[in-house]
Protein backbone atom coordinates (compact mmCIF):
# COMPACT_ATOMS: atom_id res chain seq x y z
CA UNK A 1 0.00 0.00 0.00
CA UNK A 2 1.21 3.47 -0.85
CA UNK A 3 0.64 6.93 0.52
CA UNK A 4 0.32 9.68 -2.06
CA UNK A 5 -0.58 13.39 -1.93
CA UNK A 6 -4.36 13.87 -1.96
CA UNK A 7 -5.89 14.63 -5.32
CA UNK A 8 -7.12 18.24 -5.47
CA UNK A 9 -10.54 17.18 -6.74
CA UNK A 10 -11.38 15.04 -3.71
CA UNK A 11 -14.85 15.95 -2.44
CA UNK A 12 -15.68 16.91 1.12
CA UNK A 13 -16.72 14.05 3.40
CA UNK A 14 -20.55 13.71 3.45
CA UNK A 15 -22.48 13.48 6.71
CA UNK A 16 -23.67 9.95 5.88
CA UNK A 17 -21.45 7.24 4.40
CA UNK A 18 -21.94 3.58 3.46
CA UNK A 19 -19.70 1.28 5.49
CA UNK A 20 -17.30 -1.25 4.02
CA UNK A 21 -15.83 -3.37 6.85
CA UNK A 22 -12.12 -4.04 6.45
CA UNK A 23 -11.78 -6.99 8.80
CA UNK A 24 -8.54 -6.68 10.80
CA UNK A 25 -7.01 -4.22 8.31
CA UNK A 26 -6.75 -0.57 9.40
CA UNK A 27 -6.87 2.06 6.65
CA UNK A 28 -5.18 5.44 7.15
CA UNK A 29 -5.79 8.77 5.44
CA UNK A 30 -3.85 9.15 2.16
CA UNK A 31 -3.30 5.42 1.71
CA UNK A 32 -3.84 4.40 -1.91
CA UNK A 33 -4.61 0.72 -2.42
CA UNK A 34 -6.43 -1.77 -4.67
CA UNK A 35 -9.25 -3.95 -3.36
CA UNK A 36 -11.27 -6.84 -4.79
CA UNK A 37 -14.93 -6.82 -3.70
CA UNK A 38 -17.00 -10.00 -3.85
CA UNK A 39 -20.72 -10.47 -3.29
CA UNK A 40 -23.97 -8.77 -4.25
CA UNK A 41 -24.10 -6.54 -1.16
CA UNK A 42 -20.73 -4.91 -1.79
CA UNK A 43 -21.50 -4.70 -5.51
CA UNK A 44 -24.60 -2.65 -4.69
CA UNK A 45 -22.59 -0.44 -2.32
CA UNK A 46 -19.92 0.31 -4.93
CA UNK A 47 -22.52 0.91 -7.64
CA UNK A 48 -24.22 3.53 -5.46
CA UNK A 49 -20.95 5.16 -4.46
CA UNK A 50 -19.69 5.31 -8.05
CA UNK A 51 -22.75 7.24 -9.20
CA UNK A 52 -22.85 9.71 -6.29
CA UNK A 53 -20.11 11.31 -4.18
CA UNK A 54 -17.65 8.39 -4.64
CA UNK A 55 -17.06 8.22 -0.89
CA UNK A 56 -17.43 5.38 1.59
CA UNK A 57 -16.23 4.57 5.09
CA UNK A 58 -13.81 1.72 5.78
CA UNK A 59 -13.75 0.49 9.37
CA UNK A 60 -11.84 -2.35 11.01
CA UNK A 61 -13.54 -4.94 13.20
CA UNK A 62 -12.46 -5.95 16.73
CA UNK A 63 -13.57 -9.54 16.04
CA UNK A 64 -13.18 -10.06 12.27
CA UNK A 65 -13.30 -13.84 12.65
CA UNK A 66 -17.05 -13.56 13.31
CA UNK A 67 -18.25 -13.81 9.73
CA UNK A 68 -21.68 -12.25 9.15
CA UNK A 69 -23.66 -11.67 5.99
CA UNK A 70 -24.71 -8.24 7.25
CA UNK A 71 -22.35 -6.21 9.41
CA UNK A 72 -23.91 -4.30 12.29
CA UNK A 73 -22.70 -1.10 13.95
CA UNK A 74 -21.74 -3.06 17.07
CA UNK A 75 -19.32 -5.16 14.98
CA UNK A 76 -17.14 -2.14 14.16
CA UNK A 77 -14.66 0.16 15.85
CA UNK A 78 -15.80 3.72 16.56
CA UNK A 79 -13.22 5.36 14.27
CA UNK A 80 -12.59 4.55 10.61
CA UNK A 81 -11.45 6.32 7.47
CA UNK A 82 -13.45 8.08 4.77
CA UNK A 83 -12.23 6.64 1.47
CA UNK A 84 -12.51 7.98 -2.09
CA UNK A 85 -13.34 5.57 -4.94
CA UNK A 86 -10.75 6.59 -7.52
CA UNK A 87 -11.48 3.83 -10.02
CA UNK A 88 -13.51 0.65 -10.38
CA UNK A 89 -13.65 -2.18 -12.90
CA UNK A 90 -16.21 -4.97 -12.97
CA UNK A 91 -14.40 -8.22 -13.68
CA UNK A 92 -15.71 -11.08 -15.87
CA UNK A 93 -16.39 -13.22 -12.78
CA UNK A 94 -18.70 -10.53 -11.38
CA UNK A 95 -16.29 -9.27 -8.76
CA UNK A 96 -15.25 -5.62 -8.62
CA UNK A 97 -11.69 -4.33 -8.64
CA UNK A 98 -11.48 -0.91 -6.99
CA UNK A 99 -8.72 1.62 -6.43
CA UNK A 100 -9.29 3.49 -3.17
CA UNK A 101 -7.67 6.48 -1.47
CA UNK A 102 -7.99 7.34 2.20
CA UNK A 103 -9.21 10.89 2.79
CA UNK A 104 -9.80 11.56 6.50
CA UNK A 105 -10.34 10.01 9.90
CA UNK A 106 -14.04 9.80 10.78
CA UNK A 107 -15.96 8.92 13.93
CA UNK A 108 -18.99 6.69 13.46
CA UNK A 109 -22.16 7.98 15.08
CA UNK A 110 -25.79 6.92 14.65
CA UNK A 111 -26.98 4.36 12.11
CA UNK A 112 -28.70 5.86 9.07
CA UNK A 113 -29.50 2.62 7.21
CA UNK A 114 -29.12 -1.12 7.75
CA UNK A 115 -30.29 -2.66 4.46
CA UNK A 116 -29.00 -3.72 2.00
CA UNK A 117 -25.79 -2.49 3.68
CA UNK A 118 -24.92 -0.33 6.65
CA UNK A 119 -24.83 3.46 6.43
CA UNK A 120 -23.83 5.68 9.34
CA UNK A 121 -23.63 9.34 10.24
CA UNK A 122 -19.96 10.31 10.46
CA UNK A 123 -17.95 13.19 11.85
CA UNK A 124 -14.51 14.09 10.50
CA UNK A 125 -11.71 13.84 13.09
CA UNK A 126 -9.03 16.42 12.21
CA UNK A 127 -5.43 16.17 13.34
CA UNK A 128 -4.86 17.96 16.65
CA UNK A 129 -1.69 19.98 16.28
CA UNK A 130 0.16 21.07 19.41
CA UNK A 131 2.62 23.93 19.68
CA UNK A 132 5.60 23.86 17.31
CA UNK A 133 8.23 23.62 20.00
CA UNK A 134 11.62 21.94 20.24
CA UNK A 135 10.15 18.77 21.79
CA UNK A 136 7.61 18.37 18.97
CA UNK A 137 10.31 18.82 16.33
CA UNK A 138 12.47 16.31 18.16
CA UNK A 139 9.68 13.71 18.14
CA UNK A 140 9.12 14.20 14.42
CA UNK A 141 12.80 13.88 13.54
CA UNK A 142 13.13 10.82 15.77
CA UNK A 143 10.25 9.06 14.00
CA UNK A 144 11.70 9.97 10.60
CA UNK A 145 15.12 8.55 11.54
CA UNK A 146 13.64 5.42 13.13
CA UNK A 147 11.42 4.64 10.14
CA UNK A 148 14.36 5.04 7.75
CA UNK A 149 16.29 2.55 9.89
CA UNK A 150 13.37 0.08 9.80
CA UNK A 151 13.22 0.23 5.99
CA UNK A 152 16.99 -0.26 5.75
CA UNK A 153 16.85 -3.33 8.00
CA UNK A 154 13.61 -4.95 6.78
CA UNK A 155 13.74 -7.38 3.84
CA UNK A 156 9.97 -6.94 3.38
CA UNK A 157 9.93 -3.16 2.86
CA UNK A 158 11.11 -1.77 -0.51
CA UNK A 159 13.76 0.95 -0.43
CA UNK A 160 11.49 3.08 -2.64
CA UNK A 161 9.44 3.78 0.48
CA UNK A 162 12.19 6.11 1.67
CA UNK A 163 11.79 8.39 -1.35
CA UNK A 164 8.03 8.68 -0.78
CA UNK A 165 8.55 9.13 2.95
CA UNK A 166 11.09 11.89 2.42
CA UNK A 167 8.58 13.91 0.38
CA UNK A 168 6.05 14.10 3.23
CA UNK A 169 6.22 17.29 5.28
CA UNK A 170 3.14 17.31 7.53
CA UNK A 171 3.80 15.60 10.90
CA UNK A 172 0.40 13.88 10.93
CA UNK A 173 1.02 12.34 7.52
CA UNK A 174 4.53 11.31 8.52
CA UNK A 175 3.01 9.40 11.44
CA UNK A 176 0.29 7.80 9.29
CA UNK A 177 2.78 6.75 6.60
CA UNK A 178 4.99 5.04 9.18
CA UNK A 179 2.00 3.39 10.88
CA UNK A 180 0.63 2.08 7.58
CA UNK A 181 3.92 0.40 6.68
CA UNK A 182 5.01 -0.82 10.11
CA UNK A 183 4.52 -4.40 11.31
CA UNK A 184 1.97 -3.71 14.06
CA UNK A 185 -0.90 -5.74 15.47
CA UNK A 186 -4.41 -4.69 14.33
CA UNK A 187 -5.25 -3.24 17.79
CA UNK A 188 -2.03 -1.18 17.74
CA UNK A 189 -2.81 0.15 14.26
CA UNK A 190 -6.37 0.99 15.34
CA UNK A 191 -5.06 2.80 18.42
CA UNK A 192 -2.89 5.01 16.22
CA UNK A 193 -5.86 5.71 13.94
CA UNK A 194 -7.92 6.78 16.96
CA UNK A 195 -5.16 9.08 18.24
CA UNK A 196 -6.09 12.52 16.93
CA UNK A 197 -3.22 14.28 18.72
CA UNK A 198 -0.26 14.28 16.34
CA UNK A 199 2.23 14.66 19.21
CA UNK A 200 0.77 11.64 21.01
CA UNK A 201 0.70 9.63 17.77
CA UNK A 202 4.40 10.37 17.22
CA UNK A 203 5.17 9.44 20.83
CA UNK A 204 3.45 6.06 20.45
CA UNK A 205 5.17 5.47 17.13
CA UNK A 206 8.57 6.08 18.71
CA UNK A 207 7.94 3.12 21.02
CA UNK A 208 6.66 0.86 18.23
CA UNK A 209 9.54 1.78 15.91
CA UNK A 210 12.14 1.17 18.62
CA UNK A 211 10.65 -2.29 19.22
CA UNK A 212 10.71 -3.10 15.50
CA UNK A 213 14.32 -1.95 15.16
CA UNK A 214 15.34 -4.19 18.07
CA UNK A 215 13.62 -7.19 16.45
CA UNK A 216 15.17 -6.54 13.04
CA UNK A 217 18.65 -6.02 14.47
CA UNK A 218 18.45 -9.29 16.43
CA UNK A 219 17.31 -11.08 13.27
CA UNK A 220 20.18 -9.54 11.32
CA UNK A 221 22.74 -10.66 13.90
CA UNK A 222 21.34 -14.21 13.92
CA UNK A 223 21.68 -14.43 10.13
CA UNK A 224 25.27 -13.28 10.35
Amino acid sequence: MAVNPPAPELPAVPDILPVLPSGPEVVYPFMVFPLILRGDVWGKLIDEVSTSHKMLCMVAQPNPEQQKEHVERADLYDVGTAVFLARMVRLPDGNIQALLQGVARVRLNDVAQTEPYLKVFVQTVPDEMGPSDVEAEGRLRNVQAQFQRVVQLSPQLPQELLMAFGNIQEPGRVADFAAANLNLSPPEKQDLLETASVAERLRKLTTFLAREIDILEVGSRIQE
